[in-house]
């Protein structure tokens, strides 16, 4: 069951085949991936519990530099 969509951006120095590769961890932990990014390097997906955990703690480990709620943007003008 998926608890959330959100967004995730690595730190500079993670290489693009690491990130496909977490990309594939939280594939294999029930997560969905939502949309890759081509201009940075992260992507959005839908986390299950366990690949929330996983990046959580990616990002104590200077892996992952942030991990948002993926929401709805809307410009008024």
């Amino acid at each position: 069951m998926h608890v959330g969509h959100f967004i995730i951006l690595f730190k500079p120095h993670v290489s693009l085949p690491e990130v496909k590769e977490y990309a594939k961890q939280i594939l294999h932990q029930g997560g969905e991936i939502t949309h890759e990014f081509d201009f940075i390097k992260g992507f959005a997906a839908a986390l299950t519990d366990q690949s929330l955990q996983t990046l959580q703690s990616l990002r104590d480990n200077d892996i992952v530099d942030s991990i948002e709620p993926d929401q709805r943007v809307t410009t008024q003008g």
